[in-house]
């Protein structure tokens, strides 16, 4: 197996402060020791969500949580590729937005990877929280019968001098060109489409059928009624040991006991 650059025990590693006991502090030995345990048990959190890799997106979308989600995203493709077998990711939201650049930075590492990332949303979809969702595997981007979606055009505020505003502008108008792509390839709807009903000047709210209809979202479930919308797939040594026990016709082997 090749190797990684990449572990997980290092995708949860903290910078502590180490507090310092009565006698007069901890020598580095024990400090050493004491910063391995912790980041030992930070990296068990992988194990924990087996079968499955979840993330939740909850909240504002900003600085913190793009860090958090993009840790686990490293984390989980990392351990799919020390492990030797592909299990997706999924990515639960309930967001109102928040910052743009930051909903950037998560979906640049949900491309990056190599394991696929589901997305599913429940409670709310809107602004920088919708950009994220629909970057999801195509096929695989799930909301709620209850979520409520949200588009907008983006909104930013910036001072300074007449040069300093002049020269912004053009960042602005990078900005919507780089929403209008994305929502362009990922729902494949027309631009002028997008620039009336998607990126207008109004909020434009939408029921999650709406969302559907509108190709921001794949799959509207009802989750008391519907199959499990967390796919797991079987590690592959035990797929294989359910092959062998089956003869050519996929019917158990008699000859076998």
């Amino acid at each position: 197996m090749s190797k990684h650059i990449i572990n997980p025990k290092f995708a949860f590693k903290k910078h502590n402060k180490m507090v310092l006991n009565k006698r007069g502090g901890r020598n580095e030995e024990e400090e050493e020791e004491q910063q391995d345990a912790a980041e030992e048990q930070q990296a068990q959190q992988i194990e924990f969500t087996l079968p499955f890799n979840l993330i939740q997106l909850n909240g504002e979308i900003n600085g913190k949580t793009a860090r958090m989600v993009t840790d686990l995203l490293l984390a989980y493709d990392t351990k799919n590729k020390i492990q030797g077998w592909m299990q997706p990711i999924h990515l639960m939201i309930n967001s109102g937005g928040g910052q743009v650049v930051d909903a950037w930075q998560i979906c640049d590492i949900m491309d990056c990877i190599d394991t696929p990332v589901f997305t599913i949303g429940c409670g709310q979809i809107a602004s920088a929280a919708l950009t994220i969702f629909i970057n999801g595997e195509k096929g695989f981007r799930v909301l709620s019968e209850h979520t409520s979606v949200m588009s907008h055009q983006y909104s930013w505020g910036v001072a300074g001098k007449m040069d300093d505003l002049v020269s912004a502008h053009r960042e602005f108008n990078n900005i919507y060109t780089r929403m209008e792509n994305h929502f362009h390839r990922k729902t494949g709807l027309k631009r002028k489409i997008i620039k009336e009903k998607l990126l207008g000047g109004l909020d434009n709210w939408m029921t999650a059928e709406e969302a559907m209809k509108m190709k921001l979202a794949d799959t509207v479930l009802d989750f008391k009624k519907t199959s499990p919308f967390i796919i797991v797939e079987p590690p592959p040594e035990i797929t294989n040991k359910q092959k062998n026990r089956k003869g050519n016709d996929g019917k158990p082997d008699s000859n076998k006991k």
